[in-house]
C-alpha cells in the first residue's frame, strides 16, 4: 500500500512531469526520444505517447489518438486493475497479460507497411 506521503511525492512529480510536457513543442519531434525507435527505427508500443499526453492536455483528443491509440486504452485498464487488484486478484492478473497482449499487439501492429496509420501522426500544428 503507498502512504500518504509517497503519494503526495508522486502526484507532486505527476504534475512537473504534466507541466513539461504542455509546454514542451512537438512538432520540432519526440519531447522524449525513444531509445529503441533510435537504435531499430522501429516504433515500440509507446512511440508518441508523450505526443499524446500532451494533446489531451491541449485537448486534442483527435492528435492523441493518432499519436498513440493506447493512450485511450492502457490507462483505463490501468486504473481497473489498481481499483480491483487487492479484491480480485486473479482479475488483476489477467488485467495485467491483457495490457501486456495488447501492448506487444500494437507494437507489432504499427510497423508492419499495411497499418502505417498506427504510426505517430501530426494531424496539426501546435
Amino acid at each position: 500500500m503507498v502512504s500518504k506521503k509517497e503519494l503526495k511525492i508522486i502526484s507532486l512529480a505527476g504534475l512537473i512531469l504534466a507541466i513539461y510536457v504542455y509546454f514542451s513543442d512537438y512538432t520540432n519531434g519526440p519531447i522524449l526520444p525513444c531509445i529503441f525507435n533510435k537504435i531499430t527505427k522501429l516504433y515500440c508500443p509507446g512511440c508518441g505517447m508523450t505526443r499524446a499526453i500532451n494533446s489531451i492536455l491541449r485537448l486534442r483528443f483527435y492528435q492523441a489518438l493518432r499519436f498513440n491509440s493506447l493512450i485511450f486504452i492502457i490507462p483505463p485498464l490501468m486504473v481497473l486493475y489498481f481499483l480491483t487488484y487487492k479484491k480480485y486478484k486473479n482479475f488483476g492478473k489477467i488485467l495485467i497479460v491483457l495490457m501486456i497482449i495488447i501492448s506487444l499487439g500494437y507494437g507489432i501492429l504499427r510497423n508492419i507497411p499495411s497499418f502505417g496509420f498506427l504510426a505517430p501522426t501530426i494531424v496539426w500544428k501546435l
